[in-house]
């Protein structure tokens, strides 16, 4: 298929590419981008799928939160760095926590940011949660 060539390519002209998709009017275009994204894996990518986490259609969604999956560290902190500033969408909510309950294992600072999506208020915990995690990312390294 067309997106298996793309994937095979991979190269930085590929994943702009792929990038310019993910804002498509058609979602199934949006989702083929994100698939092929993850398939992909590039950290080039982070920012354009963290935005694909809030798309209009749950699909894309779910596509773009797998690719931020595959993206180990670099999606923790791109999803990390989304929180603070998008934490009020509950799609963007669940798409973070999603992502974050995949890379559990990467890191320990995320325990308290999952703690946080799932309180009564997530809008109002999660932003500070995550500030705090990006702050023991930084001091981690």
């Amino acid at each position: 298929t067309s997106r298996n060539q793309l994937i095979e390519a991979g190269d930085e002209t590929v994943v702009r590419a792929l990038i310019k998709l993910l804002s498509h009017q058609e979602s199934r275009t949006r989702w083929e981008a994100a698939l092929a994204l993850q398939k992909i894996a590039s950290p080039i990518a982070a920012e354009a799928l963290m935005n694909a986490m809030d798309d209009e259609d749950a699909n894309v969604r779910w596509v773009a939160s797998r690719a931020l999956s595959a993206l180990g560290m670099t999606g923790v902190r791109t999803v990390l760095s989304g929180l603070i500033n998008r934490s009020q969408y509950v799609s963007f909510r669940a798409s973070a926590h999603h992502v974050l309950r995949d890379l559990q294992s990467c890191t320990s600072v995320v325990d308290k940011v999952l703690e946080s999506l799932a309180s009564p208020e997530p809008a109002l915990t999660a932003p500070c949660a995550a500030y705090h995690a990006m702050l023991e990312l930084d001091g981690a390294e």
